[in-house]
């Protein structure tokens, strides 16, 4: 059995990194629309798209967590 699922492991991986990079934005589109964010989410406090913002907020709560 572990032959077999490791053989699928490896056969989705080759079919992955043979994925031209100019369908990534549509692969990371369907995983949004396929898992998006519950309705009762709280909105974030920083840019996700700020690479700065997104760093001191991870460090943040990984810090708080730590405690």
């Amino acid at each position: 059995m572990s032959d077999v699922v490791r053989e699928a492991i490896d056969a989705r991986y080759g079919q992955l990194q043979s994925t031209p990079r100019s369908d990534v934005k549509a692969i990371v589109s369907r995983i949004f629309d396929e898992h998006p964010d519950p309705g009762d989410l709280p909105e974030r406090e920083y840019d996700v798209h700020e690479r700065l913002a997104a760093r001191r907020a991870i460090v943040r709560t990984l810090t708080r967590r730590k405690r």
